[in-house]
């Protein structure tokens, strides 16, 4: 188990960037974001309230090395083993966000898994899919998946 206030960053190239419809993190906020782990004293009442979960983008981003190929799924991308760069966003997370959140929705570790990639903007943790289960299952002809100059990007309206 990750400690959950550590902070940690995020790679995000599909729905999870920053104006995503169904789950754009730009989107977590209010009861999203509080704690179910973490309680503080609040002073006037003395209760224990939880504490707000860390959830900061920290900008547009690109991944500084060309091991990837984005694949479209439907409704949203994965990524595989592959020769391009991705162009995304990073965001900073808490262990909790990380852990109880960020992986229930990407399905981790049954459906993507995740590793810590180097990106323009640091070090950060990408969720990717295995080749050999996904790769054959995704959409060849998406016009959701912009590549320009090796560089794939996820299109949120499309």
């Amino acid at each position: 188990m990750e400690d959950l206030n550590k902070i940690h960053q995020v790679f995000v190239y599909g729905t999870l960037k920053s104006g995503g419809e169904v789950r754009g993190l730009d989107s977590f906020q209010g009861e999203l974001l509080k704690s179910e782990f973490r309680y503080v004293e609040n002073p006037m009442t003395k209760l224990q309230e939880p504490v707000d979960m860390h959830l900061q983008i920290v900008g547009k981003a690109v991944t500084k090395h060309p091991d990837f190929r984005m694949i479209d799924l439907g409704a949203f991308p994965g990524v595989v083993n592959g020769n391009n760069f991705l162009e995304g966003e990073v965001w900073e997370v808490d262990g909790e966000m990380l852990q109880y959140h960020l992986d229930a929705i990407e399905g981790y570790p049954n459906f993507y898994n995740r590793k810590v990639i180097e990106t323009n903007k640091g070090n950060a943790w990408i969720y990717f899919l295995d080749d050999t289960q996904y790769l054959n299952k995704s959409n060849t002809n998406s016009n959701k998946i912009k590549t320009i100059d090796n560089v794939q990007s996820w299109t949120l309206k499309g």
